[in-house]
């Protein structure tokens, strides 16, 4: 995983989470702002495996910080809008699963 402090720029989501989805693996990043440091943001970057069990690490890591936005593209496909409700998407929910 690489950890980055980047500047904040007006107008971004404040918690987002991008994944660009392929066959075995997904390449994550997660921007939130810096704990510490006022405006401030933190950037993680980081592969998760294509496997149910890393998929429910992933959505369990992404609440952690309160990310509200995720981003996917798969194939050139982009999916926008998957939104994370406050608290979380429930018990065995996916974010992003429809009811």
């Amino acid at each position: 995983m690489e950890t980055e402090e980047i500047e904040t720029v007006e107008g971004f989501v404040e918690r987002v989470a991008a994944i660009d989805v392929a066959k075995a693996a997904g390449m994550v990043c997660m921007r939130f702002p810096h704990p510490a440091r006022d405006g401030r943001r933190v950037q993680e970057v980081w592969n998760v495996a294509a496997a149910t069990s890393a998929v429910l690490e992933l959505g369990d890591r992404l609440l952690c910080p309160g990310v509200t936005r995720v981003v996917m593209e798969a194939t050139g496909l982009v999916l926008e809008g998957v939104l994370l409700p406050p608290g979380g998407p429930g018990p065995g929910v996916l974010a992003g699963q429809r009811p």
